[in-house]
């Protein structure tokens, strides 16, 4: 049942939410009561904010996930994938798949949104490429980075 609380000045004082509030008192019947006993408690691990790139366009092929273009445009739509320029550690960048060589986005990014980062690509030999997000996120020190799901190549 709910209960108005707050002082009122008169009997023409009518409910003001800055000065009075309604609160509701309730006790469980026999079902919740009965319901509780049986509910399972599991620990979950908490979610770490991350980058999140979910999709790469080649613009200069025009293909999707599957092909880069040495000094190409380009853009990755995902989440949380804003970069911090000024700071070097952050960026886009290019794992070859069989040397582990790096590679970072070329120049000054295009578009830095959360949901979208357009940029050019730096030159690549040819091979198969991984690519990755790296930035920090909500004001955190900590670098972290996401991987593209899908290898690409360059011809």
């Amino acid at each position: 049942m709910p209960r108005v609380t707050g002082v009122f000045k008169n009997d023409k004082d009518t409910f003001t939410a800055d000065r009075h509030s309604v609160k509701f008192r309730v006790s469980p019947g026999k079902r919740l009561r009965e319901a509780q006993l049986s509910v399972k408690v599991e620990k979950v691990a908490a979610v770490k904010p991350a980058p999140l790139p979910l999709q790469y366009f080649d613009q200069f092929s025009e293909t999707g996930s599957n092909v880069i273009t040495p000094k190409g445009s380009a853009y990755i739509k995902g989440r949380r994938l804003k970069i911090n320029e000024a700071d070097s550690s952050q960026g886009i960048y290019f794992i070859n798949t069989k040397t582990g060589a790096e590679a970072k986005a070329a120049g000054k990014l295009l578009k830095n949104m959360p949901a979208e980062l357009i940029f050019a690509n730096p030159f690549l030999p040819p091979g198969k490429y991984t690519i990755e997000v790296r930035n920090t996120q909500n004001k955190s020190a900590v670098l972290r980075k996401a991987t593209l799901p899908k290898a690409l190549t360059v011809k």
